[in-house]
């Protein structure tokens, strides 16, 4: 199985004034947005074409020991990033921004309680300059084997024109099923149509009435998107027992969300990407996933 990691664009805000982060006129800085105004011809909200999706390179990275980093991608250099949403999959990471020997924290995670996932209501989030390396730093954890995480936001300026928001009654997709999974099995749940694309705000696997202990899956499936035999992680891994429902959601507010290109198809994975403790066993799984279908401009 082919994986790529990805890292879809994103429309945004204009940047009026910056500041100068750092301590001392010896430290470097990173020029961050002191403020962001969208003006009335600002293209809000991003077309999929510019919303950007970024996902642990198969669902996993690790080893990773406490207090290492990993680098989850690179900005692109002709334009800036704001994150608006990230899953750790239970773990509580820093998400730290470096360019030109500068560094920036931009989210302090806690311990108590553990906060592995962050989302914005707006298109004000994290605000990370182009060409800039995003880390993920592990802070409250002994040691991993194998971390998860995924990101959604937006790159600026955008490369299409906005879509209609909200969207129309018709034009909003809503996904329910359910599966009787084999180990390893692969099931897709939807075909994106073509000149479409989607977009999904919200997905939620579950086993019903399963615990982490007896959950026969035993523990975690995966979002992808599968196009021209190409497979693209679009989530962290989920948990799907109900023990973990704060962290088996991909959950976004507003018009951001998991891409899904035209005519590709959206796939439930019971593999987790081998990261599982223990070989993923068969068992029925439900879902329920939100989103929205625009023109492909």
């Amino acid at each position: 199985m082919m994986v790529l990691l990805t890292a879809l664009g994103t429309c945004g805000l204009s940047y009026f004034g910056c500041l100068q982060l750092g301590v001392g006129q010896d430290q470097p800085s990173i020029h961050m947005p002191l403020e962001q105004v969208p003006p009335s011809s600002s293209p809000w909200p991003p077309h999929p074409r510019d919303i950007f999706n970024a996902t642990s390179p198969g669902g996993v990275t690790g080893p990773i020991a406490s207090g290492e980093s990993v680098e989850a991608f690179v900005v692109p250099s002709d334009r800036d990033l704001v994150i608006t949403s990230y899953n750790g999959n239970g773990v509580a990471w820093n998400i730290v921004a470096e360019k030109d020997e500068a560094r920036q924290v931009l989210l302090y995670q806690k311990a108590v309680p553990l906060r592995s996932r962050w989302y914005t209501d707006g298109p004000i989030g994290l605000s990370v300059a182009k060409g800039s390396a995003v880390l993920l730093e592990l802070e409250w954890h002994t040691s991993l084997s194998s971390p998860s995480w995924s990101v959604v936001g937006y790159l600026y300026p955008p490369t299409d024109a906005p879509i209609e928001w909200p969207p129309r009654p018709k034009n909003i997709v809503t996904l329910t099923g359910e599966h009787v999974f084999a180990p390893y099995e692969q099931h897709g749940v939807y075909t994106v149509p073509s000149k479409k694309w989607l977009v999904v705000t919200f997905v939620e696997p579950f086993a019903p009435g399963s615990d982490v202990t007896t959950n026969p899956l035993n523990g975690v499936v995966t979002i992808i998107e599968e196009k021209d035999g190409v497979q693209v992680a679009k989530t962290a891994e989920l948990p799907i027992d109900l023990n973990h429902q704060d962290t088996n959601e991909a959950r976004n507010h507003g018009p951001l969300g998991l891409t899904f290109r035209p005519g590709s198809r959206v796939v439930i994975a019971n593999d987790g990407y081998g990261s599982s403790p223990n070989p993923p066993g068969d068992g029925l799984l439900r879902w329920i996933a939100n989103g929205y279908i625009v023109p492909d401009h």
